[in-house]
Parts: C-alpha cells; structure tokens; sequence
C-alpha cells in the first residue's frame, strides 16, 4: 500500500497563472537587493560627503570669523596707535603704525582670507567699503602724526579726535558690525542645508536599509518554503525508491519550475526503472517455466548503465539454451555407450578372474624363495657379528699395547730424569764433603773450642760420602732398567706391528661378510617387494573384478538415467 499525500498541484497554464520559476524569482529578489545595498553604498557616500563638507564648512567659517576679527582689530589698532602718538608723542606708537600699515599689513590679509573662503557679494561689498574708509583716514593720520613730529601737537590731537574722524570711525565699526552678522547669516544658512541633507541621505539609507532586510527576509522565506522543503519531500520520495517502492506516488507534481523538472526527471527514472523490473521479472519467469524462447519486450528502456543489464539478461538465456542442448546431446551418447561400457566391463570381470588364479600361484613359488634368501641373510648376520666381535677384541688388544708402549716411554723418560736428578745429588754429595773438609780445618785452627765443630763435621762428610755411594748405586740400577725398557719397547712395536697386520686382515674380513650380507639382504628385500607387488596386483585384479560388475550394473543405471534426462530436457522450448 502507497503512501498518499494531499498536496494540492500547482496552477498550470489551463486558466491559472503559471509558476514562477525558482531561479528567476531568486534571481530578481536577489537584483532588488542588490540595487538597494547600491544605492545605501551610494547614500553612505553621499552623506559622507555631505559631513566632510559641512566640516570644511564650519572649519572655514571659523576662519571667516578669525579674518572678521583680525580685520576689526588692525583698524582699531591704527587708530589707538595714532591717537597714542599725537598724545603722548612717544615714538614706539609712531613704530607700531607704520609696522601694521608696511610690514605687518593684518588688513589687507584679512580681506584677502574672506575673499579666498568664498564670501557671498554683500560680504564683498562691505568688505570694499570698509577698506575705503579704512584707507581713507590714513593720510588724515600720516598728517596728525607729521604735525605730532613739527610740535604742533594740539592741532594733531584735534584732528584724530574731531568730529569727521571718528564719524568715520563709527561708520567703519558699523560696518565691521554688518559684516559679521553677513557672515554668520551666510554661515548659518548653509550649515542648516547641508544639515538638511544630511539628515535626508539618514533616512533614504535606513530606508534602503530596511528594503534590504525585507527582501533578504522574502528569499529566506521563498527558498524555505518552494526550494528547501519541496527538496525533503523529494528526498523521502526517492528514498522510498531506494527502498524498492516504485509504485510510490510522489508528493510533488510536475511543473516548469526547476523543482517540477526534477519532479519529471524523478518521475520519468522511476517509470523507466519500474518497466525493466516488470520486464526482467517476465522474462525470468518464462526461463524458469522451461521458455528459452522468451525475449525482452522493453529493449528500447535499456540505456546507460541498463545496456550491462541487457546483455546479461541474453547471454543468460543464451548459455541456458546452450546447456540445455549440450545436456541433451550428452544424455544421447551417454546412453548409446554406456551399453558398451556393460559388456566390456563383464569381458573384464571374466578375465580379471583368470589373472587372479594365476597371481596366486606365482605368489606362493616367490613365498618359498624369500624364505630361503631370509634364512641366508640371518646367517651371513651371524657370522659378521662373530667377526666384528673379534675385530674389536685385536683392536682392543692392540690399544692396550700402544697404552703399554707409551708407558715404558714415560718409565724411559722418568729414568732419565731421575739420572740428572741423581747428578745433581752427587754434585751436592761433592760440595758438602768439601765443605766438610773446610769445616775440619777450621775447626782444627779454632783448637779446644772448635772440637764439637770438627765432630759435626767428620759426621757431614760421612753422610756426604754415602750419599755420592747411594747415588752411584741408583744410576747403576736406573741405567739397567733404562736397557730392560728398551728391550721391552723392541718386543713390544714388534707384537704392535703383528696386531696391525691382524687388524687389517679381520677389517678386510668384516668388510668381505658385510657386502655379503649386505647383497642377500638386498635380494632379500627385492623378492619381498616382487612378492608385494604380486599381492598388490592380485589384490588389483580382485578390485578390477569386483569394479567391473559394478560397472556393468553402473552402466545400466546410468543408461536409465540418461533416458529419464533425455525426457526432463524435452520439456524445455529452445
């Protein structure tokens, strides 16, 4: 049983609107987002502008005001240095004139500063008109200070001081008063538009702002709901296709968006997978109901990967259909020859029979012969024992003369070191008598007191002289055994040499007996393994008998079986 889903299909062409595709509305959605941060990139800009310009701006007046101020202050300087002077006369006031009129000259750069900010036309023209009346009064005051200079102070002083002076003073004052609230007004005026701007580029960036965020949140939502979850439903769809479900409905119509496509696509594989199915399964059927003639009805939907399946799918039926054909062709010969199989195998049943009557006979005559040729080799056994026996008796006799030979050399050489021996005691026999002889002359020359000494000394030479007497002795006898010994080794290298020879002649023997044995022995064996193998083949024959019975009974069965294999076959259409 499927699985349904009540999912309603999207509008088609046939009095509805059709569907937007997914990438197209991606695409636009995208483009208007895309627009929107443009043009917030370019507002940003823009109001970045417009405050780097309304900073210049309010830098510059700033500027204008200081030029307003230094101008106000190098007029009034000039006319409190020059009413200083005409008062006091003292001549720094006339310095400090001429220094701010030629040197310093505060006026005329103040006036090029306000121009060079760009001040507006009435500015300018205050301007103009307060340089006028500036440059106006300074030969007034050039004459006040040179009549200071000729002493004519008084008239000097009424002249700074007079009505027409400081009309002109007032009047440039009023003027400076103009020029600064110019000034301002100007300053003010345009620091309330860029302000203004500035505050509408503000609001059209968080507009754009918001439009961007809006459409952000519409592709969230539009991938969510048409492309991420149509994606889970395609996936529990094809996983019920993995699962081996093909008659599973998908949740998911067809339509010309992309999804729809894929949904086509989807559709189109799981149609053309279900109609190879059904068609591999008929045509399974058909071979197993004994069709070799069957074919494929489908052929058209073996593409790709499928083309493997095909060509399986006929070689299969093509080797069955053979198998079949070799089956029943060997069922025929089977059955043909297995006839002849059961007439030879009774020829030779019969004459298997006859050979095993023979090989019995021969069996017995060869029992006799290895019996003899047993006896023969337990025999020459014996005997080659007896011979190694004496064999090791002569070489043992032999060893005990060699060890007798080495003895009487050592007993030879131990009397020649008892000879140098016995040469040393005569040696030490002559020194002590001689000592002897001193120890009484000395003794004799000592008179009374050397009489216990002289005693002592007679007893020395005594025991000196039998120790040289007992020396000459034992030469004498060692001399004499030194002789016997030499006798002794002659006789004995002379029965060495007669054992050696009787050595040899038993080794020879032993060897002689050894290979006699050694050939009965070998014949031994070779009449036993004749008579194996004669057992061997009696026992064959029997075999061959007994095997060639049932060979015949085999072959009759087997012609039956061959029949019955014959008929199972017929039953296939190939």
């Amino acid at each position: 049983m499927t699985k349904k889903h009540n999912r309603a299909k999207p509008k088609t062409e046939h009095g509805h609107r059709e569907k937007m595709k997914q990438s197209t509305a991606i695409k636009m959605l995208s483009s208007a987002s895309a627009v929107a941060l443009i043009l917030v990139f370019i507002l940003v800009i823009l109001n970045i502008q417009a405050n780097t310009r309304l900073t210049a701006f309010t830098q510059a007046s700033s500027d204008a005001s200081g030029f307003v101020g230094d101008f106000v202050d190098a007029s009034s300087y000039l006319t409190q240095e020059v009413r200083s002077y005409v008062v006091t006369g003292d001549q720094i006031h006339y310095d400090n004139y001429y220094r701010e009129v030629e040197t310093d000259q505060n006026r005329e750069r103040a006036v090029q500063g306000l121009k060079a900010l760009g001040i507006s036309e009435e500015e300018n023209s205050l301007i103009d008109r307060i340089q006028t009346l500036s440059n106006g009064l300074v030969p007034l005051e050039e004459q006040a200070m040179r009549m200071t200079q000729k002493g004519v102070n008084e008239d000097a002083i009424n002249l700074v001081y007079s009505g027409s002076y400081e009309n002109t003073v007032s009047e440039i004052h009023n003027l400076q008063d103009k020029l600064a609230e110019a000034t301002e007004k100007r300053v003010e005026t345009e620091r309330s538009r860029l302000n203004f701007w500035i505050n509408i580029f503000l609001y059209i960036t968080f507009a754009m702002l918001a439009v961007v965020v809006a459409v952000q949140i519409i592709i969230i939502r539009y991938v969510t709901r048409n492309i991420l979850r149509p994606l889970i439903l395609i996936e529990k769809d094809m996983e019920e296709m993995a699962l081996g479900n093909l008659d599973h409905k998908l949740a998911l119509a067809e339509d010309k968006t992309e999804v729809g496509k894929a949904v086509a696509a989807i559709n189109r594989s799981k149609q053309k997978t279900n109609t190879i199915v059904r068609d591999i399964d008929y045509v399974m059927g058909e071979l197993s109901a004994g069709n070799m003639t069957v074919r494929l009805a489908h052929t058209e939907h073996y593409t790709g990967a499928y083309t493997d399946i095909l060509t399986s799918m006929r070689k299969l039926k093509e080797a069955q259909s053979s198998t079949l054909k070799q089956i029943g062709a060997v069922s025929d010969q089977v059955a043909m020859e297995s006839g002849q199989v059961a007439g030879g195998a009774q020829a030779l049943a019969q004459g298997a029979t006859e050979q095993a009557s023979a090989v019995e006979e021969l069996s017995a005559t060869i029992s006799d012969i290895s019996t003899t040729a047993q006896a023969n080799a337990d025999n020459s056994s014996l005997a080659l024992k007896h011979s190694q026996q004496a064999a090791a008796f002569v070489a043992a006799s032999a060893e005990n003369i060699r060890k007798m030979v080495t003895a009487m050399g050592d007993i030879s050489r131990s009397s020649q070191e008892i000879g140098k021996i016995i040469a040393t005691i005569e040696n030490i026999a002559f020194q002590t008598n001689i000592l002897a002889l001193n120890a009484a002359v000395e003794a004799a020359r000592a008179g009374v007191a050397g009489k216990g000494f002289a005693v002592v000394a007679d007893e020395v030479r005594n025991l000196a002289s039998k120790s040289d007497e007992a020396a000459k002795a034992t030469q004498e006898l060692i001399h004499g055994s030194v002789e016997s010994v030499k006798r002794g080794e002659m006789i004995v290298e002379q029965v060495s040499q007669a054992l050696e020879s009787t050595i040899e002649a038993a080794q020879k023997a032993e060897a002689d007996i050894a290979q006699i044995t050694s050939a009965i022995r070998e014949e031994t064996e070779s009449i036993s393994q004749v008579a194996e193998g004669i057992e061997q083949i009696s026992t064959v024959i029997q075999t061959n008998s007994a095997t060639s019975e049932e060979s015949a009974a085999a072959s009759e069965e087997l012609s039956s079986q061959a029949a019955r294999l014959k008929e199972l076959v017929s039953r296939f259409k190939i």
